[in-house]
């Protein structure tokens, strides 16, 4: 059989359905492998009705729709996959599907082509692999699998797009096509060369960018979990970059923390600038080692089911900003937060822009970068947008201009920066400079919401993340027990002794007694003077709350600071969030008290619970007349020693 039919969108004429054959007709044989992830076969990351991980049929089906919509009457408009790319004769790119083929069809795959029309609805050419093909390739999706799974309205194999689509075409005023991943498939076709000379062929993307620049509610929810993946990602690396300040290190930290969260792969290579790379705005080396006393920039994204991240971050990863660096990232930052506020429906990136441009201009003058407002010198420091508009592709809708008054559902990013070139005329301590910081921003009804917030910006939050929450803190504990242990006002063995003095510390300084429930604890100590507190274990805990349904793991070794109603400066500590394990830093009650208690971390996220769902009864001790007998005479020997 030459070619599959499910129920079109709309009638298509009868000299076409004499070219079809129902799927009943074709194969009844169930599909258990189409080349990409399916409900069927990846149930832990999809659902039924899904097509690719969060995007149901329905959504594909509308998108669909709404693109008709847009087509002009008796047009048509083909799409092609991306094609393969090879890094040698033999060995291939890793491949990454096109973003409008992908939001049309929901194929991840190479070697389609899509053709959307009025008469035909959404019809698929599907590749025809050989057997030697899926020996070495594996499944790949054809006819079956663009009606069953893509549910497209036709389906024929590839080698019938010749006879098909030059129909098509010539019963067409106008053809739109994907410029981008054109294909001499369909372009070598008479009819198409026809159309070409009659000026009939226009570009698609300015209908499926408009399509794609308002995200769905499912769309927004993986841009959610896109920047979320990175966030943590970045604040890892961070973490990282104290004992490992190497930019190939961090490039590798940051891909691999993406990828155990879920990502599929970088939205683009990472940017990790050390010192004056950082001032390379796309530097992709990332071969250097970072030296003492410069910042790192690292430029970052990754992509989740086919929707990216973007996100900047400049620090010092030895934990001190020096008195330069932090005159100019006050600038950078104060810059990012003020064109973030813009944000709101109405307004265009090009005005964020304007803003952005005249704030910084005014603040390199004010430093003694700019000595001048001569033409072109303001843009040698800092030659990019404001911000892009963000999606499925980096540069999302990219023939959409930035004079468009943002929408609700819209998400763009804010990143300001300044990138001083080591030859630049300006003093010389700010020479080979460079700072960003990018945030992604959603734009809703009443304003925005930022999704890149949970890692932080602020001067002072990035200083004590890196000075006592980096790498090595762990290694500097244990070296430093020894000689704590000497000093300490209180020190028990056993985990039995230190269950109770844990649970009656906690007591005493406010807190429910609860809170650290380790087991088989070895030793745990209390320095009264500086309120330090360790507590070690033979191994990791895991304990579940069960009056609030929450995980928290202790590690091996657990230690903080106490003081009334707060513990400060935890380590050792993690509660589970959502997938994600997160640091835990500080806990505290209120005062005067109000039943409530505070988690937070390094991070400044927080939550908080009930009291009482970290308090345990001690159960009551029963005592044997025997038992009482010895301690009178104990108390007797003692007044009669005194």
């Amino acid at each position: 059989m030459q070619a599959l039919r499910r129920n079109p969108l709309h009638r298509i004429s009868s000299r076409l359905l004499n070219q079809v054959v129902r799927t009943s007709a074709y194969s009844t044989k169930k599909i258990y492998d189409a080349g990409q992830p399916t409900p069927a076969t990846h149930p832990q990351l999809m659902k039924e009705g899904e097509i690719t991980p969060g995007i149901t049929s329905k959504e594909y089906m509308q998108r669909r729709k709404k693109l008709l919509e847009f087509l002009p009457e008796n047009s048509l408009a083909i799409v092609a996959a991306a094609p393969t790319k090879m890094m040698t004769d033999v060995v291939p790119y890793n491949f990454r599907q096109d973003a409008d083929y992908l939001y049309i069809t929901g194929c991840q795959q190479p070697g389609g082509v899509a053709v959307l029309g009025h008469d035909c609805g959404l019809c698929m050419f599907m590749p025809e692999p050989s057997l030697q093909d899926v020996l070495w390739q594996g499944e790949v999706a054809g006819v079956d699998a663009a009606l069953q799974i893509f549910k497209a309205d036709l389906a024929y194999p590839i080698s019938r797009l010749p006879e098909i689509l030059s129909r098509l075409i010539e019963n067409s005023s106008t053809v739109f096509h994907n410029v981008k991943t054109r294909t001499s498939s369909y372009m070598e076709l008479e009819a198409y060369r026809k159309a070409v000379n009659n000026c009939k062929v226009k570009d698609f993307s300015v209908y499926t960018h408009e399509a794609r620049l308002v995200k769905s509610p499912a769309e927004l929810k993986l841009m959610r979990d896109s920047a979320s993946i990175a966030c943590q990602a970045l604040i890892q690396t961070m973490l990282y970059s104290k004992l490992f300040p190497d930019e190939g290190m961090l490039s590798a930290k940051f891909e691999y923390e993406c990828r155990v969260r879920g990502a599929q792969r970088m939205a683009f290579n990472p940017v990790v600038g050390g010192g004056p790379n950082g001032s390379v705005i796309h530097y992709s080396r990332n071969d250097q080692k970072i030296e003492d006393g410069n910042l790192v920039l690292m430029d970052v994204g990754c992509e989740l089911h086919g929707y990216v991240s973007d996100l900047t971050r400049t620090w010092p990863p030895f934990g001190k900003f020096s008195p330069v660096h932090e005159e100019l990232y006050d600038l950078i930052l104060g810059t990012n937060k003020e064109c973030v506020e813009l944000c709101r429906p109405g307004i265009s990136i090009r005005d964020i822009h304007h803003y952005s441009v005249e704030k910084l201009r005014r603040g390199f003058k004010e430093i003694g970068i700019l000595k001048n407002d001569r033409r072109g010198r303001y843009e040698i420091l800092n030659p990019t947008n404001i911000g892009h508009y963000l999606g499925m592709d980096v540069h999302d809708s990219s023939t959409i201009g930035y004079d468009r008054p943002l929408k609700p559902g819209v998400v763009i990013t804010i990143e300001p920066g300044v990138y001083i070139p080591s030859c630049f005329d300006c003093p010389e301590r700010f020479r080979g400079i460079g700072i960003r910081i990018e945030d992604e921003v959603l734009i809703t009804e009443s304003g925005y919401e930022v999704l890149t917030a949970s890692i932080p910006k602020e001067i002072k939050h990035l200083e004590t993340l890196l000075t006592n929450f980096g790498s090595g803190r762990g290694i500097e504990t244990r070296a430093a027990l020894n000689e704590i242990r000497a000093s300490a006002s209180e020190f028990y063995t056993g985990n039995e002794m230190c269950q109770e003095k844990s649970k009656f510390l906690l007591t005493e300084v406010g807190l429910p007694n609860g809170l650290l429930p380790m087991q088989d604890m070895l030793e745990c100590g209390y320095v009264k003077d500086t309120g330090f507190v360790w507590l070690k274990s033979k191994k990791k805990t895991e304990h579940k709350f069960e009056k609030i349904g929450r995980l928290v793991q202790y590690a091996t070794e657990v230690t903080a600071y106490v003081e009334p109603n707060k513990i400060k400066k935890l380590t050792g500590v993690k509660a589970k969030e959502l997938l994600l394990w997160l640091t835990l830093n500080e806990i505290c009650v209120d005062d005067p008290p109000t039943g409530k208690i505070h988690f937070k971390t390094p991070t400044g996220l927080s939550r908080t619970f009930p009291v009482s769902a970290f308090e345990v009864d001690e159960p009551k001790k029963e005592v044997k007349d025997e038992e009482v007998k010895e301690v009178s005479a104990a108390a007797a020997v003692e007044v009669k020693e005194v």
